[in-house]
């Protein structure tokens, strides 16, 4: 066996699951997340076959959307920032094809996948609570600067998943509802409103798509999670900014993000197709300023890719991210019963992550550009696979 065979099994047996575990790494710290990434892109790249299975349609979205990011960069402030952002953005967003390999190598290597993901969920879970408890004792508590909950909501899908599948009917109720109310104590002790949003949508995905539940009891999900959070953690409706009117009640929802939001809408992008050049809205100060505080990008996924990317930008974006969702609907649909629950688990946990971007995550946080290529390559393979079927 050659050294690229070498190297390709021992991808193929281990390296490929890095990403189900960089959530923990996040935790450990931004270096520790950094260097696990570029082992991982090295690993990776060092194994790629001669061909990977990919859908054409899926394929040629990508590349569009990589090419309409790009187009955005000669007419910016900063093109090398821009440049380096495409760089990094494409390098992470390649997790979808080189878990698309892993998958296409072995059919045991998607149940491989669930497993990490459950395990993962399990081990942050218990990781966090433990920070926690270290966090709580000391002088200077801050749950909204200090507590990571981002993960908890997309990662809980799998958790659950999980537990419904390996205990009897009275265990997997029991444990479930532990889990979820773990993860749920978490998000609120935080202040993470996004996530709050993140885990309502997860949430009510998961009983619809995998429990199969009526939609009129899924309906009292949002509600009953609001009411919680407003009994149990007041701090979900403070505001950090002086507002007036019916414009203050926006304002403390969101933390401040509307007036982001507010000031793209009046100052926008010179170019409305290009946009300002990716990675770049950070240095348009009147846009991103909220009084004397600066903040790096506009706390929407969907405004930071108009504004940076334009409309072009915008519409590769949604294209991109929606043919993954089609692909995942159509194996819930109409795929093999053995994948209906997984392609379940993997809708709500995407849609957790596009639900808090809508508060907090920019299009090219890793939550983008790792976590939900990896579900989408999941949907991916189970889509081609059902489709092969007679």
């Amino acid at each position: 066996m050659g050294t690229h065979e070498r190297i390709r099994d021992a991808f193929l047996r281990s390296g490929w699951l890095i990403p189900v575990f960089l959530p923990l790494a996040d935790v450990a710290g931004r270096a520790v997340f950094n260097t696990l990434s570029v082992i991982y892109v090295a690993w990776a790249l060092a194994s790629l076959p001669a061909r990977i299975d990919v859908d054409k349609t899926q394929l040629a979205l990508y590349v569009g959307m990589i090419a309409a990011f790009a187009l955005s960069i000669p007419g910016s402030l900063y093109p090398l920032d821009g440049v380096e952002r495409l760089v990094r953005y494409t390098l992470a967003t390649s997790a979808f094809f080189f878990t698309l390999m892993a998958l296409q190598a072995s059919p045991d290597n998607l149940a491989r996948l669930a497993k990490a993901l459950a395990v993962s969920a399990l081990v942050i879970v218990a990781v966090l609570y433990v920070q926690l408890g270290h966090y709580v004792i000391g002088d200077d508590f801050n749950p909204a600067q200090q507590l990571k909950e981002d993960n908890l909501p997309w990662l809980g899908s799998f958790l659950m998943l999980a537990v419904l599948r390996a205990y009897g009917t009275p265990k997997r109720q029991l444990y479930a509802a532990a889990f979820f109310l773990a993860i749920l104590a978490y998000v609120l002790v935080s202040h993470g409103r996004a996530a709050l949003f993140g885990l309502i949508l997860a949430t009510m995905l998961f009983m619809i798509l995998v429990l199969r539940w009526r939609l009129v009891y899924v309906l009292f999900v949002p509600v009953a999670l609001v009411i919680t959070a407003v009994l149990l953690a007041p701090n979900f409706s403070r505001t950090t900014i002086e507002s007036e009117g019916h414009i203050s009640k926006m304002d403390r929802f969101t933390s401040g993000r509307s007036v982001l939001w507010r000031q793209a809408l009046e100052h926008p992008p010179r170019s409305i197709l290009t946009g300002v050049g990716l990675g770049n809205v950070e240095h348009h100060k009147d846009v991103v300023s909220i009084g004397a505080e600066r903040v790096r990008h506009l706390h929407n996924f969907l405004m930071d890719a108009w504004y940076e990317t334009g409309l072009l930008g915008l519409a590769a974006l949604l294209a991109w991210l929606g043919y993954g969702f089609h692909q995942g609907i159509a194996v819930w649909k109409r795929g093999p019963p053995e994948f209906a629950g997984l392609a379940g688990a993997c809708l709500a946990a995407a849609a957790a992550i596009l639900g808090a971007g809508l508060f907090s995550f920019s299009y090219t946080s890793k939550q983008f550009t790792v976590y939900l290529p990896l579900l989408m390559a999941a949907m991916a393979w189970m889509h081609a696979r059902s489709a092969r079927r007679p």
